[in-house]
């Protein structure tokens, strides 16, 4: 058991959070009972997710993918309503930890996206205002490209997508999770094979092609699993709680 203002305490030093200039609160959203006994992690606080937490009566939701992005309207009405009221009602906290559990070098996405394609890290790379955030590392062995697309979805998924512009072996490569296209570029300049992340955008296949470097898009959800599952896992073990992951039906 842990008080819920302790566990965000501990989090924050554990995950460096006051280095972060994040697009939301990292730490407790919204504020429930003091004393919590069971978690539940997911990647993204949803109305579906938020209704199983509920329904699981357990005393904290912890995600990726919180509330009160940069941008959004304040107003609490509708859909945001909806996701939000169960926390009210049942004294339930949420927290969310967004770029902090992206670059968490023991577990976090980046670092279960390198251990899924059992890849060496070399070096991390800054982006914006961001520390470690693009990896770059190298395989075990070098892959044809139809070799390495059919491992990505034999472990991501069916909904990965690729655009193939090189036939060069994969040995090289970077990668960073979620929608992380717009490190494309960026991951060119470091003279690799091929880049990996969720989302993809138009640009994306230009750059490929043009560059003559493989792009692979797993999956947002896909690739962002692992960070939230592992911390729910680790914080259950140290502070003696009950955890369950919840998981749902994304192929985005």
């Amino acid at each position: 058991m842990i008080k819920n203002l302790e566990l965000e305490a501990y989090l924050s030093q554990l995950l460096n959070v006051p280095l972060f200039s994040d697009y939301a609160p990292n730490g407790i959203q919204i504020e429930g009972r003091s004393e919590l006994k069971k978690i539940a992690t997911a990647v993204t606080a949803s109305l579906e997710i938020v209704q199983k937490a509920q329904a699981l009566n357990v005393d904290a939701l912890l995600v990726h993918h919180g509330y009160f992005w940069k941008g959004e309207p304040y107003e609490i009405r509708g859909l945001k309503k909806a996701r939000i009221l169960p926390f009210i009602e049942n004294d339930m906290n949420l927290f969310a930890y967004h770029l902090p559990l992206d670059v968490y070098d023991a577990w976090g996405n980046n670092a279960g996206m390198g251990q899924r394609m059992q890849a060496k890290v070399l070096k991390k790379c800054a982006w914006r205002q961001c520390n470690d955030l693009l990896w770059i590392g190298e395989l075990e062995k070098s892959k044809d490209r139809s070799v390495f697309f059919q491992d990505l979805k034999d472990i991501y998924g069916p909904q990965v997508q690729a655009v193939l512009t090189s036939t060069k072996q994969i040995q090289n490569i970077a990668w960073c999770s979620g929608a992380a296209h717009d490190l494309f570029e960026l991951a060119i300049s470091q003279n690799v094979d091929a880049f990996i992340t969720g989302e993809y955008s138009e640009r994306s296949y230009h750059l490929a092609k043009e560059s003559q470097v493989n792009f692979f898009a797993a999956g947002h959800h896909a690739t962002e699993k692992d960070g939230i599952r592992s911390l729910g896992e680790f914080l259950a073990k140290k502070f003696d709680l009950t955890h369950v992951f919840i998981d749902e039906d994304n192929p985005f």
